[in-house]
């Protein structure tokens, strides 16, 4: 993933109800709730519940800056928000891994084949855990996960699809 133009990041008093971080498409600018008010929204059943708080928080920077990355990707639907938040938490649950933490914190099951349309936008707006346990065990199971997020940042793979 590449972002070729300046991110300007702002640690901001508040934001939008449940939002810990908030990338502002097109404006290549994210607000970000600071480590403590992020700590203190996270859920204590969440899917990033045994994370420590500045890991937790250095994650949400890595899951605003994968959304300004994918912002210049073009969509044929208007908008890929399951594709988006694929890329999004597959890279925050990532950045958590290179810190040092397991991959069964965020509760998968790796023995179970997760397909491209179970990774879609119901999942994402009903149940954000099952939606992110579900991107990153479909991205664990890919043989070469870098190529995989690549081939989504070159638009050749989306999981959005037009309503029939």
């Amino acid at each position: 993933m590449i972002i070729t133009d300046p991110v300007e990041i702002e640690v901001v008093k508040s934001l939008p109800e449940n939002c810990m971080g908030l990338y502002h498409c097109g404006e290549n600018r994210i607000e970000i709730l600071p480590p403590d008010a992020t700590g203190a929204l996270r859920k204590p059943n969440s899917a990033f519940a045994e994370f420590p708080t500045e890991q937790f928080f250095d994650s949400i920077v890595t899951h605003e800056l994968s959304h300004a990355a994918f912002d210049k990707i073009p969509c044929a639907t208007g908008i890929c928000p399951a594709t988006a938040e694929y890329v999004a938490y597959t890279m925050q649950i990532r950045s958590l891994i290179h810190a040092g933490h397991s991959d069964l914190g965020v509760g998968m099951n790796l023995d179970k084949t997760i397909e491209n349309d179970e990774i879609n936008a119901v999942f994402l707006m009903m149940a954000p855990d099952i939606f992110i346990q579900k991107a990153w065990t479909h991205l664990s199971q890919q043989e070469d996960a870098c190529s995989y997020v690549g081939q989504i940042m070159s638009g050749k793979i989306r999981f959005d699809f037009e309503a029939p």
